[in-house]
């Protein structure tokens, strides 16, 4: 599973999920790029991975919807091999709570810079015979989740976008595969964990057994799980898959 020689671009890269792909290819020799939009968290995600695994680290700060600046970045890194499509997820909410400004800023950010960044290396990846295309994506892949409409609605784009990328370039050594996780205990789960325990006046032991009550693992998974998972999707020896959706969810949706 080295990755000696190759060159990552992770976006999300600074935190959570993002950065523990990042994490998981440093422990494997490869170099990063990393973008996010806060500066400061890239710079210390970068001097954390660099001294940490004796790796090269760079990194734009960019916001991902906003199409020039992140054109403006992906033009000048279209010698990567691997790519790590992520974003935040869309906001909690029925169908009633989104008018269509919402929808299409939602489509921004998780379709939309996915294609672009694809768009953008994929080509060069198909043109060099070895490419891996890496996309985190949700369980609202597989399984509509009470309260994310946005997410239900939009994430299984990706998993079309993988097959057809799948179909176009497999044969040109280039892989493309949804990561798609459950439970998982990030920045974001941490901040839903702590609002719980102050509406329900439960402690975050009680509130964690209810979130897991439905997992047959019986527990959270914790981001470096997806991010060994993203390792070996990125391997050599995972040549021959291509066009799959993982789900990183301890059961939750078997």
């Amino acid at each position: 599973m080295s990755l000696n020689g190759k060159k990552a671009l992770v976006m999300g890269g600074s935190k959570g999920l993002g950065f523990a792909c990042a994490e998981a290819m440093a422990k494997r020799g490869a170099r990063l790029h990393l973008l996010a939009r806060h500066e400061q968290d890239l710079e210390q995600a970068a001097h954390r991975l660099g001294t940490g695994y004796d790796v090269s680290v760079s990194y734009d700060p960019v916001d991902i919807t906003d199409e020039r600046a992140l054109q403006g970045v992906l033009d000048t890194h279209t010698d990567c091999d691997i790519l790590v499509s992520n974003c935040g997820g869309p906001p909690l909410g029925g169908f009633e709570s989104f008018d269509l400004a919402a929808w299409d800023a939602a489509y921004q950010s998780q379709i939309r810079s996915a294609v672009q960044v694809c768009h953008s290396l994929v080509p060069a990846m198909a043109g060099r015979g070895w490419g891996r295309l890496i996309m985190i994506a949700s369980i609202s892949v597989g399984t509509a989740i009470p309260g994310l409409v946005l997410s239900n609605s939009l994430r299984p784009g990706l998993l079309g976008l993988a097959r057809s990328l799948t179909r176009e370039y497999a044969h040109c050594g280039v892989t493309t595969n949804l990561l798609c996780p459950g439970l998982t205990l990030t920045d974001r789960l941490e901040a839903l964990i702590q609002k719980n325990m102050e509406v329900q006046g439960k402690s975050r032991d009680q509130v964690i057994a209810g979130m897991t009550a439905a997992i047959p693992a019986g527990r959270l998974g914790q981001p470096q799980e997806l991010g060994e998972t993203a390792a070996f999707l990125a391997s050599d020896g995972a040549a021959f898959i291509s066009g799959q959706a993982l789900f990183i969810d301890g059961g939750q949706t078997c």
